[in-house]
């Protein structure tokens, strides 16, 4: 016992050590230096976060400067370059002259801005109630595009800028911003301007909801190298902005099946643009997006195919229905004589079914040798035959018809005989009487006759 309470000690002293050691190393760890770097890749993306799943904001080129101030997991935090702008709900801010605003209310999100992608879910930080901003104009989904706050930041892959040697990072960077400036003018292009005009190709974005400004869906297909990714040369930009504008179309058009009734959606053009856009190996996003639509699109094809297979069914089924009972009303019996001469014979009782004033006089006829009752038929009064039917309640009796009509609908076909003629076969009981009364008061055989009532 004693050498395990040694060992457990041991084992504490150790991780206390160690935890130690990882605290001091926190402790000792530089803080990041602020510096100018310079771009060295041809047309070197930057993005709105640190990700190559994060939307490209803009693109500089080789010699452009830029102002570095953190890191993470190999890419660069940098100052917004000349011609970038961000974006703020307009509902929170106070205009002024037009130019200047105040934000009203607190922990109000910036976001990237970008001329080259339609999103804007990444956030580049908050600002407080009575911040000062400056308005560049408007801009969709009741955004403003005001000038990148300080703080905020973009962000490039670091194995495409070196720092640049006696260069002071400070004064917010004039200096590289001049030099950018006189870069564009030896390149022979104009700088971003204010108008949405962007100095490089469009590169369409896709319209994808990302939720708390994560990473845009399809982070795990990114390339094995992503970082050569950035490096987007005039030979792979233009495939690239292809595939992602034919999914942007592919996915508008779904959209718009979507919105149709589910037997009228029609997959059957769209899926085999989305299975070409999966297949292909240049831009693993589309992939990866395009691959995961396909198996959607699959699944829903199938839903939609059962269901309506089983409408389908069910149509038959009540066509089938329709017509039998059609066929059925059609059928006219002669009505059949029985021995004693009557059409037919039984107990009459009242009938909750016919219980109306309005309409035909009409009577349950029952054998009362079936428990319950079974019903024969129904007895109808017509008004000038002359018969009371009062005198009739509770007797069995034997019923000579004028005709025999046959009621159908949506249930069985019930008989009813128009009486000529209602005879008196037998005297019922006392207790039959008083049974008889109390049924046609309270209707009380309503719900076994609604169930029983059927063709003899």
């Amino acid at each position: 016992m004693q050498g395990k309470h040694l060992a457990l000690a041991t084992v504490g002293m150790l991780l206390i050590g160690v935890w130690g050691l990882a605290a001091e190393e926190k402790q000792d760890k530089p803080p990041f230096e602020p510096y100018v770097g310079e771009i060295t890749a041809k047309n070197l993306n930057v993005r709105s976060g640190p990700s190559t799943n994060y939307y490209v904001v803009t693109r500089l080129r080789a010699g452009d400067r830029v102002g570095v101030f953190g890191t993470e997991h190999g890419w660069l935090k940098i100052v917004p370059p000349s011609g970038c702008f961000s974006l703020i709900a307009e509902q929170y801010v106070d205009r002024g002259d037009g130019v200047n605003g105040v934000v009203n209310a607190d922990n109000v999100y910036v976001r990237a801005g970008s001329e080259l992608s339609s999103h804007n879910y990444a956030k580049q930080l908050k600002l407080k109630s009575g911040a000062l901003i400056r308005i560049i104009g408007p801009a969709d989904d009741d955004f403003l595009k005001i000038e990148p706050p300080e703080g905020a930041a973009l962000w490039v892959s670091h194995q495409y800028i070196q720092r640049v040697a006696g260069a002071v990072f400070g004064a917010e960077l004039a200096d590289a911003r001049q030099h950018d400036e006189l870069a564009d003018a030896r390149h022979g292009d104009k700088p971003a301007s204010s108008s949405g005009e962007p100095a490089v190709p469009l590169e369409e974005g896709l319209d994808v909801e990302v939720v708390q400004g994560e990473p845009m869906p399809g982070s795990s297909v990114a390339a094995a190298d992503p970082q050569a990714q950035e490096q987007a040369t005039e030979d792979d930009s233009v495939p690239v902005a292809e595939y992602r504008s034919r999914l942007e179309a592919l996915d508008a058009r779904l959209k718009e099946e979507m919105g149709k009734p589910l037997e009228q959606r029609d997959f059957s053009e769209l899926l085999p643009g989305f299975r070409e856009l999966s297949e292909q190996d240049v831009d693993g996003y589309t992939k990866s997006y395009a691959g995961v639509r396909v198996r959607q699109i699959e699944a829903a094809r199938d839903m939609i195919e059962g269901v309506r297979k089983v409408r389908q069914l069910r149509e038959e089924v009540r066509s089938t229905r329709k017509d039998a009972l059609a066929e059925r009303s059609n059928l006219r019996p002669l009505p059949v004589r029985i021995e004693a001469g009557f059409d037919i014979e039984g107990e009459l009782h009242p009938s909750a079914l016919y219980s109306s004033p309005v309409g035909p006089q009409r009577y349950r006829l029952i054998d009362p040798d079936f428990t319950p009752p079974r019903t024969l038929g129904y007895v109808e009064i017509p008004p000038d035959s002359g018969l009371d039917a009062r005198d009739f309640l509770g007797r069995r009796v034997g019923v000579r018809a004028r005709e025999r009509i046959l009621q159908t609908g949506d249930v069985d076909p019930i008989s009813i005989y128009v009486a000529a003629e209602l005879v008196v076969l037998d005297r019922p009981d006392k207790g039959t009487r008083d049974r008889i009364a109390v049924d046609s008061k309270e209707g009380s055989d309503s719900d076994e006759e609604t169930a029983s009532a059927s063709h003899p």
